[in-house]
């Protein structure tokens, strides 16, 4: 599997690797930056960045775990084979448990990143690599998904992803879909109450009394979901 993301759109590529049950990694290249998602058996599991700005510290700095000094404190500490996160816990900065919560975040953040890419390449290949259990996300593809597309910003995304207005949508009958944890925005909520049966995107339009631009997003989020 490979293709172009002017092409191909991201939600529908990570949908197809759920279906699929698939186990490996999708790598997502953009000029010099390569970000990576690991899968088991179509969930994702992890994911990866050569941006300095995805890594752990940079991370926590953002989300404000880390202040400033803390985080100087522990450059000045590092070294070959020196992992950033474990100097924290070294120094009693955080704790183990922190730590794996941010790797959370960190992991999240990257993932989320891609969700706005227009351009660029995709690649997914088996891998042998191993995620340590302390590590791996423990969310559902569906919530990843879902929140992935409430953060695009480009309509364009949305409606290349939607295709044909006039298409019909209805309910799946695909338990591996049907039956997911999500967590529901009223405005998803009153989409799948409105589509209890094949219905036009127009239609959709028509009877649910919000701006379009914010209809088609979640719709399309329900849809990769």
């Amino acid at each position: 599997m490979r293709g172009q993301l002017n092409q191909d759109c991201l939600p529908d590529v990570l949908r197809q690797i759920y279906l699929e049950r698939r186990s490996g990694c999708l790598r997502l290249t953009q000029d010099h930056t390569r970000k990576e998602i690991f899968f088991e058996l179509g969930a994702m599991v992890f994911a990866s960045s050569n941006r300095r700005e995805d890594r752990i510290g940079e991370s926590m700095l953002r989300h404000s775990t880390i202040s400033q000094e803390q985080f100087d404190l522990a450059q000045a500490h590092m070294g070959r084979g020196k992992r950033f996160g474990k100097i924290l816990v070294d120094l009693k900065i955080i704790s183990e448990r922190d730590l794996i919560a941010n790797v959370t975040f960190q992991v999240l953040d990257i993932i989320y990143s891609v969700f706005n890419w227009t351009i660029g390449s995709y690649e997914f290949y088996e891998v042998g690599k191993t995620i340590s259990e302390d590590l791996k996300l423990d969310l559902s593809t569906a919530s990843i998904i879902l929140e992935g597309v409430r953060r695009i910003s480009d309509i364009d995304v949305i409606e290349r992803g939607l295709g044909d207005l006039n298409r019909l949508v209805g309910p799946s009958t695909n338990p591996l879909l049907r039956l997911q944890t999500l967590s529901l925005r009223p405005l998803e909520r009153q989409i799948i109450d409105v589509i209890r049966e094949p219905l036009s995107l127009i239609k959709l339009l028509v009877k649910v009394k919000s701006p379009a631009e914010t209809v088609l997003r979640s719709l399309y989020g329900l849809l990769s979901a």
